[in-house]
């Protein structure tokens, strides 16, 4: 934290060649710009807990090298661009504590070397995408304190290295399948964390860590 207030400056965007953006606790303002796609070296950036508002560009879809975006505890609103899907590297995205829109693109499931997965704290509508189901590195994934509708699929239960997965706190029904239970027991990774709105049987979960209604 350095107290940067204000718009990021459009001349910002001319550093190309960027590889690592560390401007977190901030009290950064405006949106994001469209210039991102620019930075095709970058595989950091960093923006976490600053004011930022507005949608996320599409064009974050061209920063090929990123391997970590950490957009949390802002203000963005819209939806999270299927563009998303084009990060072949990235390990780690946090858009989690915003005002975010729409329902999660099926082109997540793209995203193939990613680890932690943090949508929890916005507005997201919707199922949730079956295709998460083919993260096999996927560690930790939050997606509870949202609007998010349907069945829990059954194919998290291909997710053989997670060890926290929160449901709680949307609008889930059906219960929580025995392939995805089974992540307790067959694998190496333990699912350590499993939660839920099971605690007034809105969600049936044999196996859940916490339930809440």
């Amino acid at each position: 934290s350095n107290g940067i207030t204000g718009n990021i400056p459009i001349t910002f965007y001319n550093l190309k060649d960027l590889e690592y953006v560390y401007l977190n606790d901030n009290e950064l303002s405006g949106s994001l710009s469209t210039e991102l796609g620019q930075f095709t070296s970058m595989q950091d950036v960093r923006l976490q807990r600053n004011r930022l508002t507005g949608t996320i560009p599409s064009d974050v879809g061209d920063m090929e090298s990123l391997r970590i975006i950490m957009f949390q505890s802002n203000k963005i609103t819209g939806s999270l661009p299927t563009t998303i899907g084009n990060l072949k590297n990235l390990m780690e995205l946090d858009v989690s504590n915003n005002m975010m829109t729409g329902t999660l693109p099926t082109e997540l499931g793209k995203l193939r070397m990613l680890r932690l997965g943090y949508f929890n704290n916005n507005s997201f509508k919707g199922k949730i995408p079956k295709q998460i189901g083919n993260l096999p590195k996927l560690y930790e994934l939050s997606l509870r304190d949202n609007q998010l509708q349907g069945s829990i699929p059954t194919e998290i239960g291909k997710l053989t290295e997670i060890i926290s997965l929160s449901l709680h706190n949307n609008e889930l029904t059906g219960k929580v399948s025995g392939v995805v239970c089974d992540l307790n027991y067959d694998y190496e990774w333990e699912l350590l964390e499993l939660t839920a709105d099971c605690k007034d049987n809105e969600i049936k979960c044999n196996c859940c860590t916490k339930c809440y209604s």
